[in-house]
């Protein structure tokens, strides 16, 4: 009898999540949490897909550093004030799901693209200048890029189902090392210090650390397994941020649990999908907050903005429309503010207006 009303329980949570689904009964927009007082407003609007990626970059353009705004289908770039200065439409089969920038230098900067089915890089104009693609016996799942031997060319590091790919400038595979790879970053922490490129094997939980030419320099299992990884500069550099079911965690680089926070209530009902997160300086005379984006799983069209204090409390809650794009950009005041997505082709800034 206990048996059969556990399974009616359980029966009755999937209709209910797939009733939610159907309906798009998820969490309203709007603010739900505010303990820290906040400026919203409309920092960028254009005829964009969901915001993908915001990055701070440097053009050398004599009003400072400039704006690069993400969706799948194109990048613009505007400056500190939000005026637009530059759009670059991708030229790619489909749209691309995790866009970034290089800035090699003031006059040329590159676009990478990387997604489920394929990984390559694009020049300034969105233009495809490579194309590594999966086929039937190879799944692509990230590419990240560095330059880890120093010599002032980048290569790219491709995650796929047959271990990790290393790609040289002009996108021919160099070496294939390894198993099954799902995430992989470039931690370069100076010069001081040897850049290694770090890969996520989710299926044993495990963070491998390799050099240049492919070689295991550690390997360790953290504490929760890992669907995701993104660096983490919060409290300081060399931390790893990660997500779990309705649960954010922060790892140091020995993967052990420096900071965690649950979701809950209403936000049991579905689960996190995609995570990225920046520590921003709200107030001058203060220690970072830390804010990050969450987007959700199960087609909610719906990402939760987090803002905690620098001793890892909650102070601030929104929902907002689809995104996982964010960045702080610094003030003349010493002070930070932040940009986040907010739904297709909508960027909001975010500014605190009193001290706590």
């Amino acid at each position: 009898m206990a048996i059969d009303r556990v399974k009616l329980v359980y029966q009755l949570m999937v209709f209910l999540l797939f009733i939610l689904t159907m309906v798009g009964c998820y969490p309203k927009i709007g603010v739900l949490k505010e303990e820290v007082l906040l400026s919203k407003k409309l920092f960028y609007e254009a005829s964009m897909t969901d915001i993908t990626r915001i990055k701070e970059v440097d053009l050398c353009s004599p009003s400072g550093s400039e704006i690069a705004i993400f969706g799948q289908l194109s990048m613009h770039i505007v400056d500190r004030l939000g005026t637009l200065k530059r759009k670059v439409n991708f030229e790619w089969k489909h749209g691309i799901l995790s866009p970034d920038i290089i800035v090699k230098n003031c006059s040329h900067f590159d676009i990478i693209a990387s997604g489920t089915f394929d990984a390559g890089r694009l020049d300034q104009y969105g233009k495809v200048v490579w194309f590594y693609e999966s086929d039937n016996t190879l799944s692509i799942d990230d590419m990240a890029t560095g330059d880890l031997n120093r010599d002032g060319e980048l290569e790219f590091y491709v995650a796929t189902d047959k271990g990790l790919h290393q790609l040289n400038y002009s996108g021919e595979k160099i070496w294939e090392k390894g198993e099954s790879a799902w995430r992989v970053k470039v931690l370069d922490l100076g010069k001081n210090e040897m850049p290694l490129v770090v890969t996520c094997l989710s299926y044993k939980n495990l963070l491998q650390f390799r050099d240049y030419e492919g070689n295991l320099i550690r390997e360790i299992k953290p504490e929760v397994e890992i669907l995701d990884l993104e660096f983490c500069d919060w409290p300081s550099p060399r931390h790893f941020l990660t997500e779990r079911g309705n649960t954010i965690y922060i790892l140091d680089t020995n993967g052990k649990v420096f900071f965690k926070h649950k979701l809950g209530n209403f936000f049991d009902l579905t689960e996190i999908f995609d995570i990225r997160g920046v520590s921003v300086k709200l107030f001058k005379d203060q220690k970072d907050y830390f804010a990050v984006v969450l987007r959700l799983r199960a087609g909610s069209d719906r990402s939760i903005l987090c803002i905690f204090s620098p001793d890892g409390r909650l102070v601030y809650r929104e929902v907002l429309h689809c995104t996982t794009g964010i960045t702080a950009i610094r003030l003349s005041t010493n002070s930070e503010i932040l940009l986040v997505g907010d739904g297709p082709g909508k960027v909001y800034s975010y500014q605190a207006n009193e001290e706590p």
